[in-house]
């Protein structure tokens, strides 16, 4: 049997209630025969939540700062005229990441440059972002 029994609590990462930022997502081009996809219809597929840092200025606009923000992307297929192939935007390496990669490159800085355990890297976080991450720091860099 694969995964969890039936009844037993799930796990994982819950989904954010706040978001930040909604991006729509559109195939531009057909990977099998290069066709120009922008002027055809397009049909959303799925949506998924991204947490990642974002350099904002302060509420005086007089400095940046740093801020966890959770994106929303709305990912949205086209049906290629020439192929009949249903393509979908690339994503590339962050395709299946529940987090980005201003996140991730924070916490490498942290850990290669400042060899900080992960356990302080997310203590630290917790402290300056005031945000509660439900996840280790090694999920969120894997």
């Amino acid at each position: 049997m694969i995964g969890k029994p039936k009844g037993a609590k799930g796990g994982g990462r819950n989904r954010p209630e706040k978001i930040h930022q909604t991006i729509d997502l559109y195939p531009q081009y057909c990977p099998n025969c290069n066709s120009s996809l922008t002027e055809l219809k397009a049909y959303f597929v799925y949506d998924r939540k991204l947490t990642d840092l974002s350099r904002e200025k302060d509420e005086v606009g007089a400095y940046g700062v740093l801020r966890i923000r959770n994106i929303q992307q709305n990912i949205h297929r086209r049906k290629c005229p020439v192929c009949n192939y249903w393509v979908y935007p690339d994503q590339g390496l962050f395709k299946n990441a529940r987090f980005g990669p201003g996140l991730v490159a924070y916490i490498m800085t942290k850990r290669i440059r400042f060899c900080m355990t992960y356990e302080n890297i997310l203590e630290e976080m917790e402290d300056i972002f005031g945000y509660e991450f439900s996840v280790s720091v090694t999920e969120i860099i894997n």
